[in-house]
């Protein structure tokens, strides 16, 4: 997995997001990313979105529910983390 800041057009607008893109191992050429948009702290309030699939290009065996479970997975696993995402989630965007 690779995890960047980018930015995405989502709700005709532009948004920051962290964009993580992911490949399984045995099938290189199946793909997808995902965005987390938010609105940085520089704004005044931060926030977290909705995370969005902004790219796939899937093979039988990739699995986008299991990548998205996994991914709140993570996030509920983090202590802080999820504290943060809990204060921080808009779901507007």
């Amino acid at each position: 997995m690779l995890a960047y800041d980018g930015r995405i057009t989502a709700g005709g607008g532009n948004l920051d997001a962290i964009i993580l893109e992911m490949r399984p191992y045995g099938f290189p050429w199946a793909k997808a990313a995902i965005a987390v948009p938010y609105t940085p702290a520089s704004s005044g309030r931060f926030r977290v979105h909705r995370p969005k699939l902004v790219e796939g290009e899937r093979c039988e065996d990739f699995d986008m529910d299991a990548a998205f479970g996994a991914f709140f997975r993570g996030v509920d696993s983090h202590e802080q983390g999820a504290r943060v995402w809990d204060a921080a989630l808009d779901e507007s965007k």
